[in-house]
């Protein structure tokens, strides 16, 4: 269920459990060609989750948020072993 939010913010609010919301701000497109989103669950009331919102609508005008890292374990994994070859191999 979206929650209602106030006027002139960017993004959406989601009720997902009794006391949890989901949040979500799209940042537009990146050097890819894709959107870079930030996403976050929050547990609390829907007025906790209106103002993370307008927080992260002053940080998106600001030019200092950061979009959702989904970093899976494989790329982790693959991006460690990158740097061990590269420290391990002689100079």
């Amino acid at each position: 269920m979206a929650v209602k939010i106030p006027a002139g913010l960017r993004g959406n609010i989601y009720q997902t459990g009794k006391h949890s919301y989901r949040l979500q701000l799209s940042l537009g497109r990146n050097a890819d060609g894709g959107y870079d989103n930030k996403r976050e669950t929050i547990r609390g009331t829907e007025q906790d989750a209106i103002d993370m919102l307008i927080r992260w609508n002053v940080q998106y005008l600001d030019n200092r948020i950061q979009p959702t890292n989904y970093e899976t374990v494989q790329m982790a994994y693959d991006a460690w072993i990158n740097d061990v070859e590269k420290h391990r191999t002689p100079n």
